[in-house]
């Protein structure tokens, strides 16, 4: 989680709560969208992909998990909070993929494999 946040903004560690806002939360959400995005790290370049919804989703919910627990224990102030109540909703990122899965002769193949093998 930190090492995408510090791809999107590399003075994260310099930042407090209040200014992980709306409009932080967005520009991150941009940041994942894009495709073949290359920043400099010294003398290294980072090629990425831009991510699905589902991805950013999960980046996202880590990302709010962390804020829930700072206003938690009062290390950030709820008047700033980037998600819910009309703000930045994670839901909306989810996508329905397709099912990935075996096919039952597949796993007949795999089963019938495994039998053999524990006869020998």
């Amino acid at each position: 989680m930190l090492g995408i946040l510090h791809l999107f903004d590399n003075k994260f560690d310099t930042k407090i709560f209040s200014d992980v806002d709306f409009k932080f939360v967005k520009d991150f959400d941009i940041f994942l969208q894009c495709p073949q995005k290359t920043k400099y790290e010294g003398n290294r370049t980072v090629r990425r992909k831009g991510r699905c919804g589902n991805t950013r989703k999960y980046y996202h919910m880590a990302l709010r998990a962390i804020y829930n627990k700072a206003i938690q224990i009062n290390e950030a102030d709820d008047r700033f909070y980037p998600y819910g109540n009309g703000k930045f909703e994670i839901s909306k990122l989810e996508e329905i993929t397709a099912k990935r899965y075996l096919a039952n002769a597949d796993i007949e193949k795999i089963y019938t494999f495994h039998n053999l093998e524990s006869v020998y």
